[in-house]
């Protein structure tokens, strides 16, 4: 679970603090949404998230065996809009990705959120 609110906002930026599990003592993560190059950036790590990398390998493995579940069950191959062919290694966060996606799903739909909560099953 991981808890969010905006805390400045102006034609450019929105500015976000994100606090993993809601513990704000705990200290905040920021994350920036450039409305105008439409970037999302974490610019700081909250004390109680942690990056993760995802090799190249891994993310081939993981879309192979999804793709030879999906013949198993007779449905179509995956495509490259459902799940790109990854290129390179990739870094996640464990609980700032979280927040994103529920910021910009929001931002996309015209709405700007001044709190939140996202929560999800690990």
């Amino acid at each position: 679970m991981v808890t969010f609110r905006l805390k400045e906002q102006d034609d450019n930026q929105l500015t976000y603090w994100y606090f993993p599990q809601g513990k704000e003592a705990n200290g905040h993560g920021i994350i920036i949404i450039d409305r105008v190059a439409g970037k999302v950036d974490v610019t700081q790590l909250a004390p109680d998230d942690r990056l993760r990398r995802h090799t190249l390998e891994e993310q081939l493995k993981l879309r192979k065996a999804t793709e030879n579940m999906r013949k198993i069950e007779q449905l179509p191959e995956l495509t490259e809009e459902e799940w790109p062919i990854p290129t390179a290694d990739k870094i996640s966060t464990i609980f700032a990705d979280h927040a994103i996606r529920k910021i910009v799903e929001a931002y996309n739909q015209g709405q700007i959120l001044e709190e939140g909560i996202e929560v999800w099953q690990m």
